[in-house]
């Protein structure tokens, strides 16, 4: 079991000794103060895809419908995910039930070491769980369709 951060802007180490790789990892929160959040770093992965979840408390259901994504090589210069046609921020489709999975493709794959997700519409309030999908070797070539920022506040 890995210790969380102690507040929300200090960053906490966590690394595996000796270092996998791994087509897929899990990340379950035992215990968070307020509501849980997660910013990960991923080293050296090309991401595939993600797989997002909303939860329910007592009978409220919460999830995330609509987000953006940001991804970044060194956590200070963010790209967006953008559409092809439009080079706008692309907008993805989350969940309509939180209790199932929806599962959102990047094509083609991005190459980062961090990544952010940016809900931009929920159902009562914010909940996502995420599984991030991926680490082929091969570099991807999404700096194509990408379009930096400065750093952001937003949901990290």
């Amino acid at each position: 079991m890995f210790r969380g951060n102690l507040d929300s802007s200090k960053v906490k180490d966590n690394s595996f000794s000796p270092p996998f790789v791994a087509r897929y990892v899990r990340i379950h929160p035992h215990s968070y103060q307020q509501k849980p959040a997660l910013r990960l770093e991923l080293l050296g992965c090309d991401l595939n895809r993600i797989i997002t979840q909303g939860a329910r408390s007592m009978l409220t259901k919460m999830m995330v419908t609509e987000f953006s994504v940001t991804f970044s090589q060194d956590g200070h210069s963010w790209s967006s995910v953008l559409e092809e046609s439009s080079q706008r921020e692309k907008i993805f489709t989350g969940n309509n039930d939180p209790d199932e999975e929806a599962f959102t493709v990047f094509e083609p794959p991005l190459f980062a070491h961090y990544l952010r997700i940016h809900p931009r519409g929920w159902v009562n309030d914010i909940a996502l769980r995420l599984e991030v999908v991926g680490c082929d070797t091969q570099r991807g070539v999404g700096y194509r369709r990408t379009k930096t920022q400065a750093p952001a506040a937003a949901l990290q």
